[in-house]
Formats: structure tokens, C-alpha cells, sequence
């Protein structure tokens, strides 16, 4: 789980939810998992503070098929 706490002024929610994507692969957590059924991944968001015009903070989650 990775929690994030962002913004959706000037793009930068983007970026962010972006850059945790990246995280996950480029540091080799996505490898590291075992015995996944295939590489589908899912990204699931929940647990919003806030709303589209004020600061965000919420959990993210990487889902796999196991």
C-alpha cells in the first residue's frame, strides 16, 4: 500500500499517480512479487480526503492476479 497525498491543480495529481507507477516497476517491486497468474496489474485508489479542488490524500493499491 502506498499512501499519496497530492493535488489536482496545475497537473500535478498526474505526475504523482505517475511517479508511484514508476516506483513499482523501477525498483523492482513488480518482480519481486511471486507466483503472479499473469502481468496484469491493477491500481486501485480509495480512501479520499479531500476533493478535485483542494489538496488529496488517499491509499494506493497494486493489485495481482495470484
Amino acid at each position: 500500500m502506498t499512501y499519496i497525498k497530492t493535488t489536482n491543480q496545475n497537473g500535478k495529481a498526474i505526475k504523482d499517480i505517475g511517479l508511484t507507477w514508476q516506483k513499482l516497476f523501477i525498483e523492482g517491486i513488480y518482480e519481486k512479487i511471486p507466483n503472479k497468474v499473469n502481468n496484469k496489474t491493477i491500481g486501485l485508489y480509495r480512501e479520499y480526503e479531500g476533493d478535485y479542488s483542494r489538496d488529496l490524500k488517499y491509499n494506493s493499491y497494486f493489485l495481482y492476479e495470484l
